[in-house]
């Protein structure tokens, strides 16, 4: 197999052009997808079973924090028209609301 190639579970040879793209045509046209993981690489998937199993978890808590705080200072940015700095978005005291009814999930 040639770089960016690799055999699915059912033995077909898909490619790739990009990391983390959905090669397999018929997967991406019906949606019908197995999983997360099955897209992941063997080392992702690997170290994210054995950080489960031996209990030394996967701490991504800064990464997923900074990808929130961004995504509201760019919320905030939009909103206003204005730029807004790090130290406005944690010292904010808006509420922000999803409007979603969680007691009907």
């Amino acid at each position: 197999m040639s770089t960016g190639e690799r055999a699915s579970r059912d033995g077909r040879t898909i490619t790739a052009s990009k990391p983390g793209q959905i090669a397999d045509s018929k997967v991406a046209a019906t949606g019908v997808f197995r999983g997360a993981l099955d897209d992941a690489d063997a080392n992702k998937q690997k170290h994210f079973i054995a950080s489960i199993t031996t209990g030394k978890f996967l701490y991504d808590i800064a990464d997923g924090a900074d990808s929130t705080l961004s995504a509201i200072m760019a919320r905030q940015a939009a909103g206003t028209g204005e730029a807004v700095t790090w130290e406005q978005v944690l010292r904010s005291q808006d509420v922000l609301e999803s409007g979603i009814d969680l007691n009907k999930l």
